[in-house]
């Protein structure tokens, strides 16, 4: 009945008190939580203060509390409509988000997923996929929420058109479809994405994430991916989610794509040489363990780099990302002997 807005509805979570410790523009900050969200698709949480049941206990339901603030967005300037017809008196009022309250998510079965990425040191943000006969690839009133971002350390979303939502409706299930998923980190330290939930379909099958950073392909339903970054920063093209494992990429394989790289163990340390007679030389050379961990990160004018390893354990795997002096980037898998 509110045509004049795009139909997420947007809740702050307040979780703690203000302290010197969150950053902000002030001498002391609310907590820099994300804002819990909720529409057609389903309802994003926000963190509840523990790691361990991230995402389990503040995703909006749906009804809204009396009293209860909420913000919309606006699609075109014009009055928004409240009636009798939208009350629900049976509905208890013990979902508020003024401060940290119990309830769970919807129990509504819909094909949809909830994927969180978190670190150990309990920064948390969620995303919600979901999949609809109503729904299309593009922008959708109701289905799509808009990610409006906290200032939190770590920010989660799936993109349409290059644009970051938190909640994303697509049309009706198929195994072909591919998301992109965007994340941005204020922090270095180790990253996990993992799935919170699913439902409907997506209980029953596989969900992949594809690293195209590493050329990895790895099943979020076997275990969470931990990864690192190199910098702080916005990786709108490293990650994909897809429901059939790429063959192409699958982790099992070795994939050289030229022969003018050799990845060679010399004694403890690892050789890396270019013997193209191009004229190009070695200008970036990376490595990366299965878990996305940034290993070696060097760089040199030369066509042959000797690369100290003797940290590196035996029987490590690694991902290797060589950038030629032409911008060129050649990758190898290679395992630490």
């Amino acid at each position: 009945q509110n045509p004049a807005i795009s139909g997420t509805l947007y809740f702050w979570t307040h979780i703690d008190d203000i302290s010197a410790s969150y950053p902000g523009p002030d001498a002391q900050n609310f907590h820099p939580d994300d804002y819990a969200s909720y529409n057609l698709s389903g309802g994003v949480a926000t963190m509840t203060g523990s790691t361990s049941d991230a995402g389990a206990s503040n995703a909006p339901t749906g009804k809204i509390g009396s009293g209860q603030g909420f913000i919309v967005e606006a699609n075109y300037s014009g009055d928004v409509t409240f009636n009798n017809s939208m009350r629900n008196v049976a509905n208890s009022n013990s979902q508020f988000f003024r401060s940290s309250s119990a309830s769970t998510i919807a129990t509504t079965v819909k094909d949809r997923m909830w994927i969180n990425l978190t670190n150990p040191d309990g920064a948390f943000n969620q995303a919600l996929i979901g999949f609809f006969d109503n729904a299309t690839h593009g922008y959708d009133n109701y289905y799509d929420g808009v990610f409006l971002g906290g200032g939190t350390h770590v920010s989660l979303y799936s993109l349409i058109d290059g644009n970051a939502f938190n909640i994303q409706g697509k049309p009706s299930f198929k195994d072909t479809y591919i998301v992109p998923l965007g994340f941005d980190s204020r922090i270095l330290v180790p990253l996990t994405i993992s799935i919170f939930e699913t439902e409907g379909i997506l209980s029953d099958i596989p969900v992949y994430l594809i690293d195209n950073e590493l050329d990895v392909v790895h099943n979020l339903k076997d275990s969470n991916y931990v990864f690192e970054i190199a910098a702080i920063g916005t990786y709108n093209e490293r990650f994909e989610i897809v429901f059939k494992e790429p063959e192409a990429l699958s982790v099992d394989e070795v994939e050289v794509n030229t022969t003018d790289l050799i990845i060679a163990n010399q004694s403890e340390n690892i050789l890396v040489k270019y013997i193209s007679d191009t004229g190009n030389t070695l200008s970036q050379v990376k490595a990366y363990d299965v878990l996305g961990r940034l290993l070696i990160d060097t760089s040199t004018t030369e066509n042959e780099l000797l690369i100290t390893s003797n940290t590196i354990k035996v029987g490590t795997v690694l991902f290797f990302n060589v950038q030629l002096s032409n911008g060129e980037i050649l990758k190898q898998k290679f395992i630490k002997l």
